[in-house]
């Protein structure tokens, strides 16, 4: 399967939008249907219903433009984002909810089981988005946080390219994908982190 392949022509548009039948039909994406989480922190409800509201804000936010290959690649990340948690849910008793540990890892290493007809190019930025999806929101507990965001970009380009953004960017719609019982401050994080980010290219780009 390739990333066109969960694509579709829509008929009034006549633009590429998601093929949720197809994307439904995948085995690790119909897990999520029935995959619960925390309603603490996703009160909307199952993965599957999660993965809906990311990936449509992404496709809003975006613009539809994805015949744009860097769009393209933060959709398929924002559709790919939770794919690990059907593998990884379990009821913690301690805290009394659902919890995914290492989801995101355990997610990034999914793709390519998937889209194993895709370009390896393509196959590793995704996992990249996938796999920090989570880790974005503490890196700036570190001492040197522009040190650390470079780093982390340095481990997907050697370029002058600027995946931090995106990753900040996928993490946004993660966030406000998400029906939150409680404020954690993600807002004020990532505005933080966007700073630093700006800084960094300042420094290394």
């Amino acid at each position: 399967m390739k990333i066109t392949d969960l694509l579709i022509i829509d008929e009034n548009t006549k633009k590429y939008i998601i093929n949720w039948d197809m994307v439904s039909s995948i085995p690790q994406f119909k897990k999520l249907k029935h995959t619960p989480q925390n309603p603490l922190w996703h009160y909307e409800g199952t993965v599957w219903t999660h993965t809906l509201f990311v990936t449509n804000l992404m496709f809003s936010k975006i613009d539809n433009n994805i015949n744009n290959k860097n769009d393209l690649l933060l959709l398929m990340a924002a559709l790919f984002h939770d794919i690990g948690k059907g593998e990884t849910t379990i009821f913690n008793e301690s805290k009394n909810s659902w919890s995914s540990p290492k989801h995101a890892e355990v997610g990034s290493e999914m793709i390519k089981d998937i889209l194993n007809e895709e370009n390896d190019e393509n196959i590793n930025i995704i996992k990249f988005y996938v796999a920090n999806h989570m880790k974005v929101l503490f890196l700036i507990e570190h001492t040197d946080v522009c040190e650390e965001l470079q780093k982390l970009n340095s481990t997907i380009s050697k370029k002058d390219d600027d995946y931090i953004e995106k990753l900040i960017f996928l993490k946004e719609c993660d966030c406000c994908g998400s029906v939150m019982c409680k404020h954690d401050n993600w807002k004020e994080i990532l505005t933080i982190l966007q700073k630093y980010n700006n800084t960094r290219k300042i420094l290394y780009l």
